[in-house]
């Protein structure tokens, strides 16, 4: 008999947890449907976003899955309109300006260029709508703002730190591949990111003993034209790319001439390892646009960007590309590959993202 009492003692508490969890997962499934509903009720909000090429998709990617972890979602309560120049810099300020006539509660630039044109529309058009830097090198330099933590400009977003990553990347070159010690560098001078690079570059240089055969770009055609003279003259070990939107847009032909002179380049984004350059170090496309997203979301609760410090891209990585060492015949240090994630062919950039 006590032993039945005591399984029925115990038959009857179990009841009443379970009866007890279901009640608490009850109240959790009700008050997110009672959640979602008062959200998506509010204003629909609109974001402008302007890019300078299909290169910068990966970032819009990156922040519409960033906001839709913010509780946004694109058609329900949030709207996109997106322009892009398809790498045609003489249309980026027109097409800021039909992006700002449209007055969305946001401005969105995946760039740096993309920045200084919506920026430089709104100044000329005296306009004031909040802008978004999903990722631009050289924020302070270039007059974005006057201080990452604080300023009165309408203007917040990620400072991608591609500028000053500039010392280290030579660095993890020189880690990789050892012997290394003629180094051609490749800067467009008609940027302030370009300019700054090259400064740190050179310091970095001085350090570890390396020379550099520095070679300023202006033109997209100069790249097929003139740099395989430089790289048949100037008998350099490495090429190691800067910050420049005009250099992303020159990668394809850059990374052949890679292959065809057998000279490994150290590029600046993830996307450019996939595309072909033997490394690379900075922080990726995608997870620039992400981390981007709250901060709009910020914005659309009310707070004015001067009340929002720039933040620093926070996943920045090592990146090399496997099949392009095979390809090169690079013997790279196992030191230098430890500090790195190895990519190859196939292998997916992830979850909505785009190869």
């Amino acid at each position: 008999m006590i032993f039945l009492s005591n399984n029925r003692k115990l038959f009857t508490s179990l009841i009443a947890v379970v009866f007890g969890a279901l009640i608490i997962l009850v109240a959790f499934l009700l008050t997110n449907w009672w959640y979602q509903p008062q959200r998506e009720a509010g204003p629909v909000k609109t974001v402008g976003v302007l890019l300078a090429g299909d290169m910068k998709l990966n970032k819009l990617a990156g922040l519409k899955e960033g906001l839709e972890e913010q509780g946004y979602l694109s058609g329900v309560n949030i709207n996109y309109v997106v322009q892009n120049a398809k790498n045609n810099g003489k249309i980026l300020n027109p097409l800021a300006s039909e992006l700002i006539a449209k007055r969305p509660d946001v401005l969105v630039a995946l760039g740096g260029v993309e920045a200084d044109a919506l920026r430089d529309i709104l100044t000329l058009e005296q306009k004031e709508i909040p802008i978004v830097l999903a990722g631009v090198a050289s924020t302070v330099k270039r007059g974005l703002v006057d201080n990452l933590q604080e300023h009165e400009s309408n203007i917040t977003g990620i400072d991608n730190y591609h500028t000053q990553l500039a010392g280290k990347r030579l660095e993890l070159l020189t880690k990789l591949l050892p012997d290394t010690r003629r180094v051609l560098v490749i800067y467009d001078p008609e940027v302030i990111p370009g300019l700054q690079s090259l400064d740190i570059i050179e310091n970095t240089a001085a350090l570890l003993d390396i020379e550099l055969i520095k070679y300023p770009v202006v033109a997209k055609d100069l790249i097929m034209t003139e740099l395989p003279q430089v790289l048949a003259n100037q008998e350099v070990e490495a090429i190691l790319l800067s910050s420049s939107y005009f250099l992303e847009a020159a990668a394809d032909e850059l990374f052949q001439l890679s292959l065809d002179f057998k000279v490994p380049v150290m590029a600046v984004n993830e996307h450019e390892a996939y595309r072909g350059a033997f490394a690379a170090y900075g922080v990726s496309l995608y997870e620039q646009g992400r981390q981007a997203a709250p901060l709009i979301a910020k914005i659309f609760l009310g707070q004015h960007p001067s009340q929002i410090p720039l933040e620093l891209s926070d996943k920045i990585e090592l990146v090399v590309n496997m099949d392009v060492i095979k390809r090169l015949g690079l013997q790279v240090s196992p030191v230098g590959l430890s500090y790195a994630r190895a990519i190859s062919e196939g292998t997916s950039l992830g979850k909505g993202k785009i190869k």
